[in-house]
C-alpha cells in the first residue's frame, strides 16, 4: 500500500527546500540519490506514485512540462540545487559539452588516457617485476622506456593502483 503523504505536492515539496537568495543555490534538504540529486514524490489521484528528481520537478512547476528528449541540466553544476534560475533544458550532447567547458570531465583511466605511455598488461607485469625484487627501478624504467619515477609512482600505488597485483 502507498504511504499518502499530507499536503499540496508543491507546497510539500517547497517546504524541503533551503531556499536563499535569487542568484545561490536553493539546497534540497530531503532525501539524495548516491549522486546528490534530490528526489521526491507524488502520489496522484489514481493512487499511483511518481518519482521525480528534484530538480525536474522544479523546473516543470516553474516553467512547464519538460519536452521528451530533454535534460534538466544545472549551470552552477550542484545536483542537490533545484534553483530553477540555475537550471537549464538541453540534450545529453549539451550536457555533455557543459561538463567539458568547465572542465569537469572524467579522466581516463589507464591506457585509454592519451597521455599513457603503459598499457594494463605492461603495467601488471611492471608489478610483478617491482615484487620480484631482482631488479631495480631504474632497469625496469629503461625495459618500458619510462622514467624512473614513473616505476617508482606504480610501486607505491600513486599510479595504476586500481590494478590487482598478480
Amino acid at each position: 500500500m502507498i504511504k499518502r503523504r499530507k499536503g499540496n505536492p508543491e507546497e510539500r515539496f517547497w517546504n524541503s527546500v533551503e531556499i536563499r537568495n535569487d542568484d545561490e543555490c536553493w539546497i534540497w534538504k530531503n532525501y539524495c540519490s548516491a549522486k546528490g540529486y534530490g528526489q521526491f514524490h507524488v502520489i496522484n489521484d489514481d493512487r499511483t506514485s511518481t518519482h521525480w528528481q528534484a530538480h525536474r520537478f522544479a523546473w516543470s512547476v516553474k516553467y512547464g512540462e519538460i519536452p521528451e528528449g530533454l535534460l534538466v541540466c544545472h549551470h552552477c553544476d550542484n545536483p542537490g540545487c533545484i534553483n530553477p534560475k540555475h537550471l537549464f533544458l538541453g540534450t545529453n550532447q549539451d550536457n555533455m559539452n557543459d561538463r567539458n567547458n568547465k572542465g569537469r570531465q572524467a579522466k581516463p583511466k589507464g591506457s585509454k588516457n592519451g597521455f599513457s605511455k603503459l598499457t594494463e598488461n605492461q603495467v601488471i607485469e611492471i608489478k610483478m617485476l617491482i615484487s620480484s625484487r631482482r631488479f631495480i627501478y631504474p632497469e625496469i624504467a629503461k625495459m618500458f622506456d619510462v622514467s624512473r619515477s614513473t616505476i617508482g609512482a606504480i610501486a607505491s600505488g600513486q599510479n595504476w593502483s586500481w590494478l590487482d597485483r598478480t
